[in-house]
């Protein structure tokens, strides 16, 4: 909630966000992601958040691109 309700800042370099544990899904032309994800406070390394991205992902002449990206707090 803090991170996505606009109480932290990711753009102003106030927190730092990782996504790690990646877990990729291929079938075809699609696939789909799951990865943890944690925001860190950048001056006390404090963990702000931490919850649940995942993604839905199609194969175009241009290679892959995100189609859907849902973040779970």
């Amino acid at each position: 909630r803090t991170m996505l309700g606009g109480g932290v800042s990711m753009s102003e370099g106030g927190v730092r966000h990782f996504l790690s544990t990646h877990v990729i899904r291929v079938e075809g032309e699609r696939a789909s992601s799951t990865s943890h994800l944690q925001a860190v406070a950048t001056a006390t390394l404090a963990t702000v958040a931490t919850g649940v991205a995942e993604a839905e992902h199609v194969r175009t002449d241009r290679g892959w691109r995100i189609r859907r990206y849902r973040v779970t707090e």
